[in-house]
């Protein structure tokens, strides 16, 4: 279950980013023929993709790393404790972007 939380975290950041974007440009277009956009506010959408992002796939090249270094006959599904706590350090990180 582990796997499908992180798909679906990823999953929401691009609905949001992507969709709601969209939508508000292809109707703000309708209603005004010239919009501005403020770079700041896109920089930070950027950022927090890119940190969420980074999030989820940082822990799961690692760990295809680590099977094609060691070649033992472990159980690779096992939550291990640096995996628990990388998750919780990228939550705390998110909380913060996302508060301040």
């Amino acid at each position: 279950y582990y796997r499908v939380v992180q798909l679906t975290l990823l999953g929401s950041v691009l609905t949001n980013l992507l969709l709601v974007f969209g939508l508000s440009c292809l109707i703000g277009g309708i209603r005004w023929q010239i919009q501005e956009i403020r770079i700041t506010s896109g920089n930070v959408s950027i950022g927090m993709l890119l940190l969420a992002t980074m999030g989820i796939v940082l822990p799961a090249v690692l760990k295809l790393a680590n099977e094609s270094v060691s070649n033992s006959n472990t159980d690779d599904d096992q939550i291990t404790d640096s995996d628990i706590s990388f998750s919780r350090f990228n939550a705390l990180v998110m909380i913060c972007g996302y508060c301040c």
